[in-house]
């Protein structure tokens, strides 16, 4: 997306030179010579616009696939939190906080040490102090495998898209 936006900046520069060396009356002979053949590549600048965001991502329409998997990367992400929140709220004294920490790619409840053996799931992670562990429970993990396997069905669309506005660029 940076290198395609460069594009964009390029596109809009050149036509600003061009516009205003046509605009110049009787001056720059020469290169009004040159530019008379240059191609207007407006709707190159207008389809890269369309698929890259100005913070450098992809626009979630940039494609039906990708707008499908995105939206099931939110329903993955709601679904795994709600369960989070249900466990947060139903085991509040075996934590050492009342929150979903993130470690690495995956959401977890901090766990005090003292029940680790009590809460079915994964050890993600472990604190500097050892007083908490950082457990994926179980009734996530699924969830998240499918979380993981849609983010990498978007990296691939992602790649996908940027293929097709290159191939539109030559």
């Amino acid at each position: 997306p940076q290198e395609l936006t460069y594009i964009v900046n390029d596109i809009t520069n050149e036509e600003q030179v061009v516009d205003y060396i046509k605009k110049s009356e009787g001056e720059y002979p020469l290169i009004k010579e040159f530019i008379r053949d240059f191609i207007n590549l407006k709707h190159l600048s207008k389809a890269i616009g369309g698929v890259v965001s100005p913070s450098l991502t992809i626009y979630d329409h940039a494609s039906s696939k990708l707008k499908s998997i995105r939206t099931n990367i939110r329903k993955c992400e709601i679904e795994i939190k709600d369960k989070l929140n249900s466990f947060l709220k139903n085991n509040s004294s075996m934590l050492t906080d009342n929150y979903i920490a993130s470690r690495g790619s995956h959401l977890v409840i901090p766990v005090k040490a003292a029940y680790k053996n009590q809460v079915k799931g994964i050890v993600v992670d472990v604190s500097a102090t050892n007083n908490t562990i950082f457990i994926e429970p179980y009734s996530v993990t699924e969830n998240n495998v499918m979380l993981e396997q849609l983010r990498y069905e978007e990296e691939i669309e992602i790649q996908r898209i940027i293929k097709a506005l290159c191939v539109y660029i030559n």
